[in-house]
């Protein structure tokens, strides 16, 4: 279980398959029905977009939402960010209050590349280059969290 939690703790998308293809190229005999009933017991799940989200009428309180930042031109730091605190636990007990973007990856791949291309997609300019430069440029280190 500690090497399934230290390994979903750096590939989140890492799914039953996956894993058990990982631990056995460790060494280990396991199979995807066991790493199932782990990854259940310890309450895991791949991250990554599920087939169907975006169909209509798929039962009682299934909305569609329209997706908001389609013509949006961002001009400000946290103009579009969808930030939440949660709390994260370890198969060890132990735990930390984390937070972040909750977009999926095909989002997340829209953001890499809006930041490669210093903030232009399709020949517009929706973020400013000094933002991307401020937003990209290190920060001085923080002498509370001792690093």
């Amino acid at each position: 279980m500690k090497l399934i939690d230290k390994q979903y703790m750096e590939t989140p998308f890492f799914g039953v398959p996956r894993m058990t293809e990982y631990l056995r190229d460790l060494g280990h005999k396991v199979n995807p029905k066991r790493i199932r009933r782990l990854y259940r017991l310890m309450d895991l799940h791949a991250l990554g977009p599920w087939p169907n989200t975006s169909k209509p009428h798929k039962g009682e309180g299934h909305t569609i939402y329209p997706y908001l930042l389609r013509d949006l031109s961002i001009i400000r730091p946290n103009q579009v960010w969808g930030m939440d605190s949660i709390m994260m636990q370890s198969v060890n007990g132990g735990g930390h209050h984390g937070g972040g973007i909750f977009i999926n990856t095909l989002d997340q791949a829209r953001f890499g590349l809006l930041f490669l291309n210093k903030g232009k997609w399709k020949e517009k300019q929706l973020i400013s280059e000094k933002w991307i430069s401020l937003a990209t440029s290190p920060s001085k280190a923080n002498k509370k969290y001792h690093y």
